[in-house]
């Protein structure tokens, strides 16, 4: 399907964990998980990752039309790839939502569409502040020397080169391209579908109820959708803004059953006064409909007394990063935002950064420990998906735990329960607090004197059944995304340099533990170097008195950008007393390098 850009128009119709591998092993098993069969070699273990360039970074392909912008990967020879152009404009954020008077009203920049209020760029060529999107998956050797391939522009080429800051010599390449005029930017692909489709024939603007309704269920539900995104790895279905009712996933023999009740947006725990139900029975407005070739993109703002309050869906072919930007008044506080499964997804197991082990889904109650997340996981013969939430924000003292909650019979009142189903299976997601005494409503500046930050990103890669044994790794890419160059002799291959440096991760950073009972450490050691580091190792060193399982774990040769990963379980002792907290300390070394630290801290529990 081409891209909706440059004054297309959408569609409104709608048709129906860890093992211990050697890095090589891994990666090729993550990018089999994950990509497609294809020609390029893509970025090793970033099959799921997106390449995106600001318009600033292309500067010699500015003033160029979308439609005549193209790309390439080399690999013994040229083979064409999709790339997108999403337009950005200043756009005005009350006329989304239809507002008249004075004063509720502020301009940002977001993407632009023609088929929405937010129109289109007044700029149809490529500028400065459009994006240009690949997949990593895509990306090539470097075509440093070789002649351009045939039907692009002469002197139009543009290298990009893509690197991974978790390993440095994995370097890739992607050419961009004025076409003569016989190629397209989808060079045949379409890696996400995205339909959008008000219910009953309705169009978009023409038939919104941009004032929204009153009232929350079972009141009428305001501008129902049948909207659907479908990629050969997932599906999800959109009922309306703030609203997705349905997630199949379909990677690698999943069963591709809806194993959604609902992606949930509450304001407390203990009230449907505040929640998706009554965000999309609110007043709001479209700002972005883009389907193509690369990915969708769903953009829509108003959340009740958050006038302004904005999402953005940006999704690829494995892959959704969800960003929510709060917009509201002082009040809000205790922010949920947690998938809440339904009865389909019993037998799947949840698990997360904090805690050792993983729980099944059943409707009966656990007790996972709480904490700040680095990554949740949830997996099963319906397919896995890995959840890494990132947040934003200016706002002085702000502080983020874990929800879960799995039981078939839930007391009201309870947020969970606001819309979908009377049940929570394995509803899990972080919990911001801390937020309600500050204004994030630009148009508030006057009355409460400044204006804060708060946005959420939660990036969901979706993978095959039985799940990733290193989720903990895809929190690190994210947190260390792919960084691309352009210009110069951006293609010309560079040689290993300097020296064995290594950096090493724990996991968990920190845990409780009851006498008798064990912790496994899963460790992760990196050469960030640009040389090989020898005689390597990581001990792991515990207070003997109390913990037990403590050692040295030898790796010998790791070449640079190497990874390896080991786990090390601790016991702790049944003793009388125990300090308020044990700290046990990691160290990874090799031979004439300096060693990479951590250390991990255990509070004892008192026993049962």
């Amino acid at each position: 399907m081409p891209g909706h850009r440059k004054g297309e128009q959408p569609k409104q119709g709608h048709s129906g964990f860890r093992l211990v591998w050697p890095l090589a092993a891994l990666l090729t098993a993550l990018a089999l998980a994950t990509a497609p069969t294809a020609f390029a070699l893509g970025v090793p273990g970033r099959s799921s990752d997106p390449v995106v360039l600001a318009g600033s970074q292309v500067t010699p392909l500015i003033g160029s039309e979308p439609d005549s912008v193209v790309a390439f990967a080399w690999d013994g020879s040229w083979r064409q790839i999709p790339v997108q152009i999403d337009e950005r404009k200043i756009i005005d954020y009350g006329t989304i939502r239809q507002f008249t008077g004075t004063g509720r009203t502020f301009q940002g920049v977001g993407y632009a569409d023609p088929s929405t209020l937010a129109g289109a760029d007044p700029d149809p060529t490529l500028d400065a502040d459009d994006e240009v999107a690949l997949m990593a998956f895509d990306a090539g050797r470097s075509a440093w020397g070789k002649p351009d391939p045939a039907g692009t522009v002469a002197g139009s080429r543009l290298p990009v080169r893509i690197e991974d800051p978790l390993a440095p010599t994995n370097e890739r390449f992607i050419y961009l391209f004025r076409s003569k005029g016989g190629l397209q930017p989808s060079a045949g692909q379409n890696y996400v579908e995205y339909e959008f489709a008000l219910r009953n024939g309705l169009s978009y603007p023409a038939d919104y109820n941009f004032a929204g309704t009153a009232g929350s269920a079972p009141s009428p539900r305001n501008n129902p959708e049948d909207s659907r995104v479908t990629t050969d790895a997932y599906e999800l279905d959109f009922e309306s803004r703030w609203i997705t009712d349905d997630m199949r996933i379909k990677l690698g023999g999943a069963n591709a059953i809806d194993i959604l009740d609902g992606d949930k947006t509450t304001v407390g725990l203990t009230s449907c006064g505040r929640n998706e139900d009554t965000f999309r029975n609110g007043g709001g407005g479209f700002i972005a409909n883009i389907d193509g070739p690369v990915r969708a993109i769903r953009s829509y703002t108003g959340a009740n007394s958050g006038n302004h309050t904005q999402r953005d869906h940006v999704l690829y072919r494995s892959r959704q990063e969800m960003t929510s930007f709060l917009r509201v008044h002082p009040g809000i506080d205790n922010l949920l935002t947690a998938f809440d499964f339904s009865s389909a997804a019993v037998g799947m197991t949840y698990s997360n950064s904090v805690n050792s082990g993983s729980f099944t889904i059943d409707g009966v109650p656990d007790s996972p420990i709480p904490g700040a997340l680095d990554w949740e996981q949830v997996t099963g013969p319906q397919g896995s998906m890995v959840n890494v939430t990132r947040t934003t924000t200016d706002i002085p003292g702000i502080s983020s735990t874990s929800f879960y909650l799995d039981q078939t019979n839930v007391l009201a009142p309870h947020s969970i329960l606001c819309s979908g189903d009377a049940h929570a299976y394995g509803a899990s997601g972080p919990l911001a607090q801390g937020t309600g005494a500050y204004n994030t409503d630009p148009t508030r500046a006057e009355i409460d004197g400044s204006v804060y930050r708060f946005e959420g990103t939660r990036t969901t890669i979706f993978g095959p059944p039985q799940g990733d044994s290193s989720p903990g790794l895809r929190a690190s890419q994210i947190d260390n995304p792919l960084v691309a160059s352009t210009g110069g002799a951006a293609d010309r291959p560079k040689e290993p340099v300097g020296r064995a440096r290594l950096g090493l991760s724990v996991r968990p950073g920190a845990a409780r533990l009851r006498p008798g009972r064990a912790l496994t450490i899963r460790l992760t050691m990196r050469n960030v170097g640009g040389s090989a580091a020898t005689r390597t190792r990581i001990c792991v060193s515990a207070p003997r008195r109390f913990l037990t399982g403590g050692r040295c774990l030898s790796m010998g040769r790791v070449g640079a950008g190497g990874v390896r990963y080991r786990s090390v379980k601790l016991r702790l002792r049944r003793s009388g007393s125990y300090p308020r907290k044990l700290r046990v300390k990691a160290v990874a070394s090799a031979a004439a390098v300096s060693p990479a630290r951590r250390t991990i801290v255990i509070r004892p529990m008192r026993s049962r």
